[in-house]
């Protein structure tokens, strides 16, 4: 096993497009670097006991405290009191994140995808964790819902959400489907491939 696991400077989805859209020729394989082979290959490691699991990483409490803090910002201030104490629970989707985010491909997958920013991406994975498979698949395919299982509308803004999920389609479209893209949807973060 690693003896100094650190993350280092995770990138961030909104610059690394900025940087593609600027200079797509090296900018391209970097974004692609981070969004999909950094992620994979910290999860296989880490499945394999050759990374340690990311709150024993350098700098790994550091960034699991960043997410943290906006996903418990976010159940605190944008959704009732029983969703919050739900949330909360010893059992609870809290606790699933923070089970989660052992995984450091799953947290460098979070870092770089504003998780703890992006309520869609939130609600997308508590119906995941709710088993609501619908839910999961109506929004992976532009429908949207909110916490409480409603169907909602769609923010014309494009961000994180919808940037991963264009991303998502592309992979399971792509014919060539033992690239990292591929792995990263189904092996990592386990997004039915549909």
């Amino acid at each position: 096993m690693t003896e100094e696991a650190r993350f280092g400077k995770i990138g961030n989805w909104d610059e690394m497009q900025k940087k593609v859209q600027a200079s797509p020729n090296g900018a391209a394989s970097l974004y692609y670097h981070e969004w999909a082979e950094r992620p994979v290959i910290l999860s296989d490691a880490f499945y394999r006991e050759q990374m340690p699991e990311s709150g024993l990483f350098s700098d790994g409490s550091r960034y699991i405290d960043e997410v943290m803090s906006g996903v418990d910002s976010m159940f605190l201030h944008e959704f009732s009191k029983g969703v919050y104490d739900e949330y909360m629970s010893k059992n609870g989707f809290r606790p699933y994140l923070l089970d989660w985010f052992k995984d450091p491909g799953i947290l460098h997958h979070a870092i770089f995808w504003d998780f703890g920013k992006d309520i869609t991406s939130v609600i997308f994975e508590w119906h995941r964790y709710h088993k609501e498979g619908k839910i999961c698949l109506d929004m992976l395919h532009g429908q949207n819902h909110d916490i409480y299982g409603k169907p909602c509308l769609v923010n014309s803004a494009r961000g994180a959400w919808e940037s991963l999920v264009d991303l998502y389609h592309e992979q399971i479209n792509n014919p060539n489907r033992d690239g990292y893209g591929v792995k990263l949807f189904h092996d990592v973060i386990g997004w039915p491939f549909t």
